[in-house]
Protein backbone atom coordinates (compact mmCIF):
# COMPACT_ATOMS: atom_id res chain seq x y z
CA UNK A 1 0.00 0.00 0.00
CA UNK A 2 3.37 2.25 0.05
CA UNK A 3 2.63 3.23 -3.37
CA UNK A 4 -1.08 3.87 -3.46
CA UNK A 5 -0.53 5.96 -0.03
CA UNK A 6 1.75 7.91 -2.07
CA UNK A 7 -0.28 8.78 -5.02
CA UNK A 8 -3.32 9.59 -2.80
CA UNK A 9 -1.15 11.93 -1.13
CA UNK A 10 -0.73 13.73 -4.22
CA UNK A 11 -4.11 12.92 -5.38
CA UNK A 12 -5.66 14.83 -2.71
CA UNK A 13 -3.24 17.56 -2.19
CA UNK A 14 -4.70 18.77 -5.94
CA UNK A 15 -7.88 20.13 -7.33
CA UNK A 16 -9.96 19.19 -10.31
CA UNK A 17 -10.71 15.38 -11.27
CA UNK A 18 -7.77 13.93 -9.43
CA UNK A 19 -9.81 13.44 -5.76
CA UNK A 20 -12.68 11.35 -7.92
CA UNK A 21 -9.35 9.22 -9.54
CA UNK A 22 -8.28 8.65 -6.00
CA UNK A 23 -11.37 7.57 -4.63
CA UNK A 24 -12.06 5.15 -7.57
CA UNK A 25 -8.43 3.77 -6.66
CA UNK A 26 -9.12 2.98 -2.98
CA UNK A 27 -12.80 1.47 -3.89
CA UNK A 28 -11.51 -0.75 -6.89
CA UNK A 29 -7.92 -1.63 -4.67
CA UNK A 30 -10.08 -2.75 -1.59
CA UNK A 31 -11.66 -5.52 -3.50
CA UNK A 32 -8.35 -6.40 -4.75
CA UNK A 33 -9.08 -5.40 -8.41
CA UNK A 34 -6.21 -3.03 -9.24
CA UNK A 35 -2.81 -3.76 -10.32
CA UNK A 36 0.99 -2.16 -9.81
CA UNK A 37 0.49 -1.21 -13.41
CA UNK A 38 -3.20 0.16 -13.54
CA UNK A 39 -2.06 1.85 -10.35
CA UNK A 40 0.56 3.49 -12.34
CA UNK A 41 -2.36 4.04 -15.46
CA UNK A 42 -4.60 6.23 -13.14
CA UNK A 43 -1.68 7.72 -11.70
CA UNK A 44 -0.63 8.85 -15.63
CA UNK A 45 -4.01 10.10 -16.05
CA UNK A 46 -4.24 11.60 -13.09
CA UNK A 47 -1.49 13.90 -14.49
CA UNK A 48 1.33 12.67 -12.68
CA UNK A 49 3.28 11.35 -15.55
CA UNK A 50 3.95 12.08 -19.29
CA UNK A 51 3.22 9.71 -21.57
CA UNK A 52 7.22 9.25 -21.93
CA UNK A 53 7.65 8.33 -17.95
CA UNK A 54 5.71 5.32 -18.37
CA UNK A 55 4.31 4.31 -21.82
CA UNK A 56 4.21 5.37 -25.10
CA UNK A 57 0.35 6.56 -26.06
CA UNK A 58 -0.05 3.70 -28.18
CA UNK A 59 0.94 1.29 -25.71
CA UNK A 60 -1.08 3.38 -23.21
CA UNK A 61 -4.58 2.39 -24.92
CA UNK A 62 -3.85 -1.03 -25.74
CA UNK A 63 -3.60 -1.43 -21.88
CA UNK A 64 -6.77 0.05 -21.51
CA UNK A 65 -8.62 -1.53 -23.99
CA UNK A 66 -7.36 -4.64 -22.74
CA UNK A 67 -8.37 -3.71 -19.17
CA UNK A 68 -12.21 -3.29 -20.42
CA UNK A 69 -12.33 -6.61 -20.93
CA UNK A 70 -12.26 -7.60 -17.33
CA UNK A 71 -16.03 -6.76 -16.68
CA UNK A 72 -14.38 -5.94 -13.33
CA UNK A 73 -12.67 -3.13 -14.12
CA UNK A 74 -15.34 -1.58 -16.85
CA UNK A 75 -16.25 0.99 -13.76
CA UNK A 76 -12.82 2.18 -13.72
CA UNK A 77 -12.35 2.10 -17.38
CA UNK A 78 -15.41 4.45 -17.58
CA UNK A 79 -13.82 7.01 -15.17
CA UNK A 80 -10.35 7.27 -16.92
CA UNK A 81 -11.55 7.16 -20.25
CA UNK A 82 -13.65 10.74 -19.57
CA UNK A 83 -10.48 12.27 -18.90
CA UNK A 84 -10.39 14.22 -21.91
CA UNK A 85 -10.79 17.99 -22.67
CA UNK A 86 -12.65 20.32 -24.64
CA UNK A 87 -10.25 22.95 -26.61
CA UNK A 88 -10.68 24.89 -29.82
CA UNK A 89 -8.69 22.98 -32.62
CA UNK A 90 -5.26 24.25 -33.41
CA UNK A 91 -3.97 24.17 -37.31
CA UNK A 92 -2.01 21.16 -36.13
CA UNK A 93 -4.39 19.01 -35.57
CA UNK A 94 -6.18 19.55 -39.03
CA UNK A 95 -4.76 15.98 -40.15
CA UNK A 96 -5.86 14.36 -37.12
CA UNK A 97 -9.59 16.21 -37.74
CA UNK A 98 -9.69 14.58 -41.37
CA UNK A 99 -8.43 11.11 -40.08
CA UNK A 100 -11.04 10.78 -37.78
CA UNK A 101 -14.41 12.10 -40.48
CA UNK A 102 -12.55 9.76 -42.94
CA UNK A 103 -12.77 6.87 -40.53
CA UNK A 104 -15.99 7.11 -38.97
CA UNK A 105 -17.50 7.85 -43.00
CA UNK A 106 -19.24 11.18 -42.35
CA UNK A 107 -18.90 13.94 -44.70
CA UNK A 108 -15.47 14.84 -46.01
CA UNK A 109 -15.99 18.10 -47.21
CA UNK A 110 -15.87 21.45 -46.08
CA UNK A 111 -13.01 20.66 -43.40
CA UNK A 112 -11.82 24.05 -41.91
CA UNK A 113 -9.56 23.54 -38.70
CA UNK A 114 -10.34 26.93 -37.29
CA UNK A 115 -14.19 26.24 -36.87
CA UNK A 116 -14.06 23.30 -34.98
CA UNK A 117 -13.96 22.03 -31.05
CA UNK A 118 -11.77 19.01 -30.44
CA UNK A 119 -11.76 16.59 -27.41
CA UNK A 120 -8.08 15.83 -26.35
CA UNK A 121 -6.90 13.18 -23.92
CA UNK A 122 -3.76 13.93 -21.46
CA UNK A 123 -2.14 12.09 -23.82
CA UNK A 124 -2.23 14.35 -26.35
CA UNK A 125 -4.39 12.09 -28.92
CA UNK A 126 -7.51 13.93 -30.68
CA UNK A 127 -10.23 11.55 -30.06
CA UNK A 128 -13.22 13.11 -30.88
CA UNK A 129 -14.57 16.49 -33.27
CA UNK A 130 -17.29 18.65 -34.33
CA UNK A 131 -18.15 22.16 -36.05
CA UNK A 132 -20.14 24.73 -37.12
CA UNK A 133 -20.34 25.43 -40.34
CA UNK A 134 -21.84 28.25 -42.25
CA UNK A 135 -23.79 28.18 -45.85
CA UNK A 136 -24.30 30.84 -48.80
CA UNK A 137 -28.19 30.92 -47.72
CA UNK A 138 -27.44 32.23 -43.79
CA UNK A 139 -27.85 28.86 -42.27
CA UNK A 140 -25.75 27.19 -39.82
CA UNK A 141 -24.98 23.42 -39.35
CA UNK A 142 -24.12 21.32 -36.54
CA UNK A 143 -21.57 19.01 -38.53
CA UNK A 144 -18.81 16.68 -38.25
CA UNK A 145 -19.53 14.89 -35.27
CA UNK A 146 -17.26 12.53 -34.99
CA UNK A 147 -15.39 10.21 -31.72
CA UNK A 148 -13.00 7.18 -31.86
CA UNK A 149 -14.77 4.04 -31.43
CA UNK A 150 -12.71 3.80 -28.20
CA UNK A 151 -14.18 6.57 -26.31
CA UNK A 152 -18.02 5.73 -27.60
CA UNK A 153 -20.53 5.88 -24.94
CA UNK A 154 -18.52 7.94 -22.36
CA UNK A 155 -20.35 11.33 -23.21
CA UNK A 156 -17.83 12.70 -25.35
CA UNK A 157 -19.86 13.34 -28.53
CA UNK A 158 -22.67 15.07 -26.29
CA UNK A 159 -19.76 17.55 -23.90
CA UNK A 160 -19.00 18.44 -28.09
CA UNK A 161 -22.39 18.44 -28.83
CA UNK A 162 -23.22 20.65 -26.23
CA UNK A 163 -20.13 23.01 -26.07
CA UNK A 164 -20.92 23.89 -29.86
CA UNK A 165 -24.75 24.71 -29.61
CA UNK A 166 -23.42 27.18 -26.43
CA UNK A 167 -21.06 28.87 -28.62
CA UNK A 168 -24.08 29.23 -31.22
CA UNK A 169 -27.11 29.95 -29.88
CA UNK A 170 -29.15 30.82 -32.57
CA UNK A 171 -31.06 28.42 -35.27
CA UNK A 172 -28.96 25.67 -36.14
CA UNK A 173 -29.66 23.09 -38.83
CA UNK A 174 -28.08 19.50 -38.94
CA UNK A 175 -28.44 16.19 -41.42
CA UNK A 176 -28.86 12.72 -40.07
CA UNK A 177 -29.79 9.30 -40.50
CA UNK A 178 -33.07 8.88 -39.12
CA UNK A 179 -32.12 6.33 -36.62
CA UNK A 180 -29.81 9.45 -35.02
CA UNK A 181 -32.88 11.59 -35.00
CA UNK A 182 -33.85 10.52 -31.01
CA UNK A 183 -30.13 11.35 -30.04
CA UNK A 184 -30.56 15.23 -31.43
CA UNK A 185 -33.82 15.48 -30.09
CA UNK A 186 -32.65 15.10 -26.92
CA UNK A 187 -30.61 18.68 -27.72
CA UNK A 188 -33.68 19.98 -28.93
CA UNK A 189 -33.40 19.72 -32.49
CA UNK A 190 -36.73 18.75 -34.24
CA UNK A 191 -37.32 17.20 -37.83
CA UNK A 192 -38.45 20.19 -40.43
CA UNK A 193 -40.33 19.59 -43.35
CA UNK A 194 -38.27 20.28 -47.11
CA UNK A 195 -40.94 23.25 -47.75
CA UNK A 196 -39.39 25.16 -44.45
CA UNK A 197 -35.75 24.11 -44.81
CA UNK A 198 -33.32 27.00 -46.34
CA UNK A 199 -32.14 26.64 -49.76
CA UNK A 200 -29.16 24.75 -49.13
CA UNK A 201 -31.26 21.60 -46.61
CA UNK A 202 -33.97 21.97 -49.35
CA UNK A 203 -30.80 20.86 -52.16
CA UNK A 204 -29.44 18.26 -49.93
CA UNK A 205 -32.94 16.68 -48.88
CA UNK A 206 -33.97 16.68 -53.28
CA UNK A 207 -30.38 14.57 -53.65
CA UNK A 208 -31.13 12.39 -50.86
CA UNK A 209 -34.57 11.30 -52.36
CA UNK A 210 -32.65 11.14 -56.03
CA UNK A 211 -29.39 9.41 -54.97
CA UNK A 212 -30.87 7.07 -52.18
CA UNK A 213 -32.56 5.33 -54.98
CA UNK A 214 -28.46 4.29 -56.18
CA UNK A 215 -26.98 3.59 -52.66
CA UNK A 216 -24.86 7.02 -53.11
CA UNK A 217 -26.60 8.49 -50.56
CA UNK A 218 -29.00 7.72 -47.48
CA UNK A 219 -32.09 7.34 -48.10
CA UNK A 220 -33.37 8.02 -44.95
CA UNK A 221 -31.44 11.31 -44.61
CA UNK A 222 -33.36 13.88 -41.83
CA UNK A 223 -32.94 17.35 -41.92
CA UNK A 224 -33.50 18.81 -38.13
CA UNK A 225 -33.31 22.38 -36.72
CA UNK A 226 -32.50 23.44 -33.11
CA UNK A 227 -34.51 26.87 -32.89
CA UNK A 228 -32.58 29.56 -31.06
CA UNK A 229 -32.88 29.80 -27.30
CA UNK A 230 -34.19 25.97 -27.31
CA UNK A 231 -33.46 23.83 -24.53
CA UNK A 232 -30.25 21.83 -24.40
Amino acid sequence: MGRLDNILTHLTASNGSRPAVAVIIVIIKAGGLVSRHQILLAWYWAGFYTPGDILSSKMLTNIIRFMYQNPLNRVVYGIIICMVDLRPALESDFSAIRALIYKVRINPLDLDWQRFVVAVTPGGDLVGCGQVKPHGDGSLELASIAVEPAYRGQGVAREIIERLIAAYPGDLYLTCRSRLGPLYEKFGFRRVEESAMPRYFRKISRMARIFGRTGLMPRDLWVMRRDGGGPV
